[in-house]
């Protein structure tokens, strides 16, 4: 397999050599490339394992306004199930990612953090709703490994917001609920954005969720206290509730006979400071999700008739940067510390945790580029960091290598980290684990011509894993922090290991007549090792993701504009579940995932936007995961949902800027 790759990127280097005879202008940027043209080349800044997203983004089908669900559009990114935004990098669990904003580590920023997950407890990563639209959003970056010096550790990636766009004063009203913002133009550039919103219409017109009640809003406020200064908070609730069924004789699942009460709220306030050579971010974050089901011991008895669960967690994060050398001849010369303390409360059945823990990170960073179009850059950063948990310190380097040639750029990247355990295994009796460590590698070749619009990326990656905590076959860092291991409780130890590679090709090309296509695939393939030494595919080893994107833009009269946008994913099938895993069987793989989503969109007299979003336009029932049911006495296999649409009409308020 290995071999295969490897032969496969050699020739696809190759072709770098005819690239070249083709005289075309070209601007290639220190910091990345990006083609001015329609999505996805317009959306996105491309890095070497970096991907930044713009408000053109929105655009793009099935996003319902969310940016994390724009990423799996995107070479090596997928999704475990339709329900939730979480994210599979590359095979590694969405659990495995970390959100932050301008730096600063938050807590999960999702609404319905329990959308997808196993048993219906509470995710730490995603959610069904960011309670962060697009509107407020200025950049929205996802950073994967090989990561930085100067960014939070995590194993799969980090979702990270800017916020300061400039906004417009509007409403918005559909069948996901109401929307409005409100902009000043006032140098202290106020701005605000609120959400009330229920699923109940899309369940009226025969969408199924489950017979499940679903309700959110949030609202969102920023500032400008100076020139330097800018204030932000954001509020949200929400809720996802659950009758039994009134027809008991058709229950099927347990879930039909339990009345589930789920809630949830959260709130982030933070102050940005940023001038010429520094910036800090300072941000307060609290989330708070309970759950709560019971049973009738008259239809059927369990250890528990009310089983309760409580996820509590408290941040304070800060993230501070000095440019000590900004001189592009001798360097840019860098440092910064990243730090957060947090307060978690676990409770799950016999898991208990609740304890106070601290990070530091101070790092310093050094880059030399080139000042012109061609040649060698290259970059080194070194970090330290210390975490009260473990009372452990680690040096953690990181290295970086572009060369610019015409139409081509290489870039290598490499580093060394270290990464805390969830709460499920932290819960869990034993001794303290050790950080996981993580080393990686990854090299890509990107041709860009300008003039022809259009983009290649290839990519080889490779990530090792170490003293990742295991019981049994059970890894929860590689196969996901799921809660089908009911209430037992297991001792971990940090013997896993883990690994990853695979190699990721996209073509992106763009038309003068509004036409634009992209292509893109990953191979690849993520795998642990057991506890008899044997090596297996981990749950989310997909073997392959391919995407294909197809959008046109109609400019008709009047200035009015007709956008479509089709969206085709398709990825092989997730391995098993922690059930099978425990219980040291073969691992069942589903069946592979496909899913068409369309979107079209109409503006008309600059003021006015109708949208049409449809997910999965074909209602495909894709296969999500299996879990083992006591009504029922066997494992089920859960369905994602089916076709989703959603319609909305949005009014732009005085001069649309």
């Amino acid at each position: 397999m290995k071999r295969i790759l490897i032969l496969i990127y050699g020739v696809i280097m190759s072709s770098s050599v005819c690239a070249q005879l083709i005289k075309d202008t070209v601007r290639a940027e220190i910091e990345g490339v990006m083609i001015k043209a329609l999505p996805l080349q317009s959306s996105f800044n491309y890095l070497q394992n970096e991907l930044h997203v713009n408000q053109n983004s929105a655009l793009l089908a099935a996003t319902f306004d969310d940016p994390s669900r724009v990423l799996y559009r995107h070479v090596g990114i997928s999704t475990s199930n339709d329900e939730a935004n979480g994210i599979i990098y590359r095979g590694l669990p969405s659990s495995s990612t970390k959100w932050t904003i301008y730096g600063a580590e938050i807590v999960n920023p999702n609404h319905t953090s329990n959308a997808g997950t196993f048993d219906d407890y509470t995710s730490s990563s995603a959610g069904g709703v960011l309670a962060l639209p697009f509107e407020v959003i200025n950049k929205f970056n996802f950073f994967g490994a090989p990561l930085s010096s100067g960014k939070v550790n995590a194993l799969s990636g980090i979702m990270d917001f800017e916020f300061g766009a400039k906004g417009r004063n509007f409403y918005k009203l559909g069948l996901l609920g109401m929307e409005f913002g409100y902009q000043s133009q006032k140098r202290s550039e106020f701005k605000v954005h609120g959400r009330y919103s229920t699923v109940g219409i899309l369940a009226d017109l025969g969408v199924d969720f489950d017979g499940e009640s679903i309700k959110f809003q949030d609202i969102f406020m920023e500032g400008r206290l100076n020139e330097k200064i800018t204030a932000f908070s954001i509020l949200g609730s929400s809720l996802n509730h659950k009758r039994a069924l009134e027809e008991t004789g058709s229950a099927e699942v347990l879930k039909d006979i339990q009345n589930i009460e789920y809630n949830s709220l959260f709130s982030i306030q933070g102050l940005r400071f940023k001038e010429k050579n520094q910036e800090h971010s300072l941000v307060f974050s609290f989330k708070s999700d309970d759950r709560i089901s019971k049973t009738d011991p008259d239809l059927f008895v369990l250890d528990n008739q009310i089983d309760s669960s409580i996820f509590k967690q408290l941040r304070l994060s800060y993230a501070g940067e000095w440019i000590i050398s900004p001189n592009a001849e001798r360097g840019f010369l860098k440092t910064g510390i990243n730090s957060s303390y947090v307060a978690e409360k676990f409770q799950q059945g016999l898991r208990k945790f609740e304890d106070p823990s601290f990070y530091i990170e101070p790092y310093i960073s050094y880059r030399k580029i080139v000042t012109n179009l061609n040649g060698l850059s290259y970059g080194i950063s070194l970090s330290t960091l210390f975490d009260s948990y473990t009372r452990n310190m680690s040096i953690e380097p990181n290295l970086s290598v572009r060369f610019v040639q015409g139409h081509n750029t290489f870039d290598f990247n490499s580093s060394y980290s270290t990464n805390a355990h969830n709460l499920i295994v932290k819960a869990s009796p034993g001794e303290k684990l050790t950080r996981m460590k993580m080393l990686s590698f990854s090299l890509s070749w990107k041709w860009q011509n300008i003039e022809n619009k259009l983009f290649v990326l290839s990519r080889l990656f490779r990530n090792s894993f170490t003293d990742l905590a295991m019981y049994g076959n059970y890894l929860p860092a590689i196969n996901d922090y799921d809660y089908s291991l009911g209430n037992e409780l297991f001792s971990f130890n940090d013997t896993g290991l883990a690994r990853n590679f695979g190699l990721e090709i996209m073509i992106d090309k763009s038309f003068s007549n509004g036409f634009n296509i992209n292509i893109n695939t990953s191979l690849f393939k993520s795998e642990f090792r057991n506890s008899e030494g044997q090596w297996y595919d981990s749950r989310y080893s997909f073997g392959r993701i391919i995407n294909l994107n197809l959008s046109k833009r109609l400019k008709l009269k009047k200035e009015n504009i007709l956008f479509i946008n089709l969206a085709m994913h398709e990825r092989g099938g997730t391995y098993g579940n922690s059930y099978i895993l425990v219980n040291l069987e073969e691992p069942k793989r589903l069946k592979h995932f496909f899913r068409t989503d369309l979107r079209i969109q109409y503006n008309w007299k600059r003021k006015n936007v109708f949208i049409m979003d449809i997910q999965n336009v074909l209602n495909t029932r894709n296969e999500s995961h299996v879990y083992y049911d006591p009504f029922s006495d066997q494992l089920v296999t859960k369905l994602n949902l089916g076709m989703i649409p959603v319609l909305s009409y949005r009014r732009i308020l005085g001069n649309p800027f």
